[in-house]
């Protein structure tokens, strides 16, 4: 419960400083943070049913019997903030540059 209500401070505290962040550099937008925070929480409600913690959930299927389907395209390593998205868009780029210079000489 001390985790839960810690994190609820960070939000807020980051949420305020964020949106502080915003309003002083965009002259015109104006953030009304405690209706902004509210409906958020309108959000998190809705979302909670379906979030789950997927280490033990993956666990207890895999000893249900169950099949899990991975689905790589969208793994961790493509993360915009912890993964490099931004090596494999340049990854990308270069293997098309490369295709293409091979149909060129062939």
């Amino acid at each position: 419960m001390f985790l839960l209500i810690l994190k609820n401070l960070l939000l807020l505290y980051r949420f305020g400083n964020l949106a502080d962040c915003h309003m002083a550099r965009f002259k015109s937008l104006d953030v009304d943070k405690q209706k902004e925070l509210e409906r958020y929480k309108t959000f998190a409600e809705e979302i909670r049913p379906l979030v789950v913690e997927t280490v033990s959930f993956l666990h207890q299927n895999i000893q249900d019997g169950k099949h899990i389907l991975v689905e790589g395209a969208n793994a961790a390593m493509l993360d915009i903030d912890f993964g490099n998205l931004t090596f494999y868009i340049l990854f990308i780029y270069l293997f098309k540059q490369s295709i293409r210079s091979v149909k060129l000489y062939a």
